[in-house]
């Protein structure tokens, strides 16, 4: 691949993917960070859990739990959490 095509590909890249901080927090709890759709957050899920992944390799460990999505009563948004279960009323 040629650097111009390398370049394109990035670009696009980082346009369908938002960064981290671009991203609108939940109008509930502004500590959550709140996805536009399920396909966003699973993204961001895999991301996660790839990252955890290379620090676990890397350090040993890692802090990472995220494990699932869930869709937000308050903000209607999409939001990850590390609570493998769902509970009622959590």
């Amino acid at each position: 691949m040629s650097h111009r095509n390398h370049k394109r590909t990035q670009e696009a890249r980082r346009s369908r993917f938002p960064r981290f901080s671009e991203l609108d927090h939940c109008s509930g709890d502004r500590d959550k960070v709140r996805y536009r759709d399920k396909k966003m957050a699973i993204q961001f899920l895999h991301s996660f859990q790839n990252k955890a992944a290379v620090q676990i390799v890397e350090l040993g460990h890692t802090n990472r739990k995220e494990c699932r999505v869930y869709q937000c009563g308050t903000c209607k948004g999409w939001h990850t959490t590390s609570q493998r279960d769902w509970v009622l009323g959590a």
